[in-house]
């Protein structure tokens, strides 16, 4: 009986010798959407993150010809790195975006595996000791819209016949929020407290926020004066745009083709809307009204209290003092 619960024990282990060397990257992903969803292992990525990270892994992939995890090499993340760094094609950021990318997915793989996907480094794995590329932070300048541009951008989507083309522009310049935080929202997340009304940017149900967390914007006074609010209330329940996930794309699109058609230099309107806006803020608009207004977040126990109508109040108080982009 010894003999047999031995031999039994030796073929488990190797099973699970067996199980971690042929997992892949791909697993390692859906295992971590798994316990985010869970509660566990960290907060959820959001889709687009999510996209992003399996496209730099099919990348990794295609250079190193397999997709099991355990058989990664540092070797191996240093001819990638070199591979891209010579190719040319890629910012040095980009790079090293992608580097650490992959170095993330294999901590999550180890931290699945209680360090034995890579029991030589049972407290890390081989991207730990993979050098990143430098690279110098660009100008801020060169992704945000000057006013003539942003100017021409608005007055262009007033003779828009899409939606998201008329609106959208105007609604990411006068709030900072990000394009696919707006291309969700429905005739029911926009409210009115006091005489005030609020963009309601909702997590959960299929709709998130960088940092995973919703807020009540204030409607700026150049959304309400452009009608904004009565093109509201004359739409029917349900989502106010059309389209789905590729909305933002789409948007993109009509300002490259229909607004600069002549310009190959043009921010996306994510960056080049949401840093002037950031800029307009300071105005005298508070740092925490600031950091809300925009849906960042300070690193503070702070950021998890209030939410009551009087911080809105208050809030579009700090809304009142942003200048109008036109």
């Amino acid at each position: 009986m010894l003999a047999a619960a031995v031999e039994q024990d030796e073929i488990a282990a190797d099973v699970t010798d067996a199980e971690f060397n042929a997992l892949t990257f791909e697993q390692v992903i859906q295992e971590k959407e798994r316990l985010t969803a869970m509660g566990l292992g960290g907060r959820q990525k959001s889709a687009s993150t999510l996209i992003k990270y399996r496209n730099t892994v099919h990348d990794f992939e295609h250079h190193r010809r397999s997709k099991k995890i355990a058989t990664v090499t540092l070797e191996e993340g240093e001819a990638w790195r070199n591979a891209m760094l010579s190719e040319g094609k890629l910012s040095r950021k980009t790079i090293g975006d992608k580097l650490a990318t992959i170095r993330a997915i294999l901590g999550w793989g180890q931290d699945q595996c209680r360090g034995k996907l890579f029991p030589t480094i049972p407290k890390g794995t081989p991207f730990d000791f993979l050098e990143m590329p430098t690279h110098e932070k660009g100008d801020s300048a060169d992704r945000t819209y000057s006013l003539k541009d942003a100017r021409h951008l608005l007055t262009s989507a007033r003779t828009a016949t899409r939606a998201s083309n008329r609106w959208i522009p105007w609604i990411i310049a006068h709030t900072g929020a990000r394009v696919n935080e707006i291309t969700v929202l429905e005739k029911a997340d926009i409210s009115e407290l006091e005489g005030h009304w609020f963009f309601h940017i909702r997590v959960g149900d299929g709709r998130d926020t960088k940092t995973h967390k919703g807020r009540k914007v204030p409607v700026h006074r150049a959304l309400i004066k452009e009608g904004f609010i009565d093109w509201v209330k004359a739409q029917p329940d349900g989502k106010l745009f059309p389209g789905g996930k590729n909305e933002d794309q789409r948007i993109r699109e009509w300002i490259k083709e229909k607004v600069f058609p002549d310009r190959e230099d043009m921010p996306p309107p994510n960056h080049g809307f949401r840093h002037l806006f950031e800029d307009a803020l300071f105005a005298g608009v508070s740092e925490k009204a600031a950091l809300y207004i925009t849906g960042r977040s300070s690193g503070s126990s702070a950021d998890d209290y209030g939410g009551s109508d009087l911080r809105l109040l208050e809030i579009a108080v700090q809304m009142d003092k942003v200048r109008s982009i036109i």
